[in-house]
């Protein structure tokens, strides 16, 4: 039992540290910063992340509101500098290239990024989305767009779909404390679907 219990606590922190120590030989083979001050300052972001002062941001935005979307985020750069942002491939890319941010890119909406951010969303790895969707154009990947938003209401995180919302969003006390989403119970649902 013990061991079980041992096991669980070093799970938490295995995959993180190797990512740790791999960032930290890379500032010291590149910038030649000790591994000690950059394994500190990340152990310290990750840390806010961990106590909510950090959220973990997806960004999202249709062709037609690509560039409301580099407009929100070049007004509220300073902001968004201290959380961690994500986005779907081209929307990522035009955010960061405008406003100097890391953003981490996956695949563009249509290949694919929808629903990889789901699944980021299902992981409990992103807090809040930013998805500016073009309610005036049919997208040819109509129905991935339509699943994003159900897990995200599904898991419970707030989602942004206009600029206004987005502004909200970002102004909220809530965005600098840890916020305990309350989800379904997703066993007691599965149980009564399969008649236990």
């Amino acid at each position: 039992m013990l061991f079980a219990a041992f096991c669980i606590l070093a799970s938490f922190g295995i995959g993180n540290m190797s990512q740790m120590n791999a960032a930290a030989q890379n500032m010291e083979a590149a910038f030649g910063i000790s591994p000690y001050i950059s394994g500190s300052v990340l152990m310290g972001a990750a840390g806010l992340v961990i106590i909510g002062g950090m959220k973990r941001i997806a960004l999202v935005a249709h062709d037609n509101m690509k560039q409301e979307m580099i407009d929100w985020a070049t007004e509220h750069r300073q902001e968004l500098s201290q959380h961690t942002l994500c986005g779907t491939g081209t929307t990522a890319g035009l955010v960061s290239r405008a406003t100097g941010l890391t953003v981490t890119g996956y695949r563009s909406g249509p290949l694919g990024g929808d629903m990889q951010l789901g699944s980021r969303i299902t992981e409990g790895e992103i807090d809040l989305m930013v998805f500016f969707w073009d309610p005036l154009t049919q997208q040819p990947h109509d129905p991935d767009v339509k699943a994003l938003l159900r897990i995200a209401a599904l898991y419970n995180i707030p989602v942004a779909t206009n600029r206004a919302t987005a502004d909200f969003l970002l102004s909220s006390p809530l965005m600098h404390e840890t916020y305990p989403r309350r989800l379904m119970d997703f066993s007691q649902h599965m149980q009564a679907r399969i008649g236990d």
